[in-house]
């Protein structure tokens, strides 16, 4: 294999063999992905041992002693830069559904991708972002076919942590976050202000349930309502911290977050975390 084909899948989970068992390695079972490919990261010893208990000693590892959706995101930034010697990493949640993709002849409509498909967008996606000298990409969060269309971006876009693709910088400052909700909005904001872009391919989306009670963010957080109850001070904050990068709006579910695609960098505007 090319190395320009290489990259290897980064899954962090808690609390949550069997989702991750039914639903990502599911699919990337579905999508004839090695599992040599794959490394998950769980919290500690006791964690790992659970998921291995759960049929998954086919695995690989690695314990993060960690705790927290911030802890762990910023783990997983010092670990491939420092870590490791990979320059490329596909970030996927534990509980996604199926990675959906416009359908070309009725682009109203959204199909599972097949492993071609799958296969050679993330290796044309990691080009594009290297050729471009930026450091990330995304997909859409929402399956919703309204807010999909056959173009890609480098303004100013929500990368959501649910899918990305990195590329290690190592010549570059490297970047974390310091919020438990909302953190891949400021991940979004920090690596467009540092690389000045990030790139977002529309076509494709993601289909998972974010507000999954069992394990995962909700857990890590005490529950549901805990979650919920975080938006106000958080999205208070990104707002504080990045001005006219960020848009707070008002949803049934609590406080929101849009960033603002028209947004051009001012230097001075913000301070990196």
């Amino acid at each position: 294999m090319d190395y320009l084909e290489e990259y290897q899948i980064a899954i962090p989970s808690y609390n949550r063999p069997h989702i991750i068992k039914d639903k990502t390695l599911k699919l990337l079972k579905r999508l004839n992905i090695d599992n040599k490919q794959i490394l998950i990261f769980v919290e500690n010893e006791k964690q790992k041992e659970k998921y291995i208990n759960h049929g998954l000693q086919e695995y690989n590892f690695i314990t993060t002693s960690t705790q927290g959706i911030m802890e762990k995101r910023n783990f997983l930034e010092t670990y491939y830069r420092e870590q490791t010697q990979h320059d490329r990493v596909l970030y996927m949640d534990d509980d996604l559904d199926d990675i959906m993709i416009l359908d070309k002849k009725n682009p109203k409509i959204t199909v599972p991708i097949e492993e071609k498909e799958f296969k050679t967008f993330i290796v044309q996606a990691f080009n594009m972002t290297e050729y471009l000298n930026l450091s990330i990409f995304g997909v859409s969060a929402l399956h919703n076919p309204f807010y999909m269309s056959y173009n890609t971006t480098t303004n100013l876009k929500y990368i959501s942590g649910a899918f990305k693709g990195c590329v290690i910088r190592r010549d570059r400052h490297e970047i974390h976050t310091d919020i438990d909700h909302f953190e891949d909005y400021q991940f979004s904001c920090e690596y467009y202000l540092r690389d000045r872009g990030v790139i977002k391919y529309n076509h494709i989306s993601i289909k998972t349930d974010y507000f999954i009670e069992e394990g995962g963010i909700c857990e890590s957080m005490g529950g549901l309502q805990k979650r919920k109850d975080s938006m106000e001070p958080n999205s208070k904050y990104m707002q504080e911290r990045y001005g006219a990068m960020v848009n707070v709006v008002e949803k049934k579910w609590g406080k929101e977050i849009k960033l603002n695609w028209r947004y051009k960098i001012n230097e001075t505007a913000v301070k990196s975390v």
